[in-house]
């Protein structure tokens, strides 16, 4: 297999390898921790803003960029996305879970969409320094990868959520998919609350089936 190493900035390596491999921009803006160094380990890019500007800035020859993707255009065709954002019109969703979304303004996704929420984000934390900006454009990237359309929107949701609940992504140690399932299931049940909607047990337990709160000690 070629492999052909490009120096991006110092102790940072874009590798661009053989015919059949396309670079993620969210996998190929995580450098090691033995090559990243400051500037990459805590996002700023070395003023650059963003990995795709700190690499627009080299003017690598035929280095093409999409939303999600970064490739040779001598070599590769443009890669395509198959993951299309889904949200749940009001219709289909369960009637509590549509009441919830209607008060609360939590997105209406599929119900197997927020383990990959959490995963994403527990991923992140640990991962990463905190930024509220990439956090949300990282797992949404992430996500579309891995084949699900999961809107920026409902991480920034879910971010909030913990950030209001106590569970910090920042946390040391970083926090566990199951609490960041648990921050969301309590921050939409007080958001409802506020709003005056009057919630009975049925209704906890429905919420906590669709977003896969398994901790259901009410």
């Amino acid at each position: 297999m070629e492999t052909r190493t490009y120096w991006v900035l110092p102790s940072m390596r874009l590798r661009l390898e053989d015919q059949t491999r396309r670079d993620g921009l969210a996998a190929a803006s995580v450098p090691s921790s033995s090559e990243s160094g400051m500037g990459a380990a805590d996002l700023t890019w070395f003023g650059s803003g963003s990995f795709t500007e700190a690499v627009q800035r080299l003017k690598l020859p035929n280095v093409k960029f999409s939303p999600h993707y970064l490739w040779d255009a001598t070599r590769h065709s443009e890669p395509t996305v198959n993951a299309a954002t889904v949200q749940i019109p009001p219709s289909r969703l369960p009637a509590a879970i549509a009441h919830f979304a209607e008060v609360t303004g939590m997105p209406r996704l599929p119900s197997d969409s927020w383990p990959v929420v959490y995963q994403t984000l527990e991923s992140y934390a640990a991962l990463h320094v905190f930024n509220f900006t990439e956090a949300s454009k990282w797992s949404r990237d992430q996500a579309t990868e891995k084949g699900f359309g999961i809107p920026r929107a409902a991480f920034t949701f879910v971010i909030r959520a913990c950030q209001n609940e106590g569970t910090k992504l920042n946390a040391d140690p970083s926090p566990e998919a199951t609490a960041i399932a648990r921050a969301l299931f309590n921050s939409v049940l007080k958001r409802a609350e506020l709003a005056g909607l009057e919630i009975n047990e049925t209704e906890k337990r429905e919420l906590a089936d669709w977003i896969h709160h398994q901790d259901q000690g009410f």
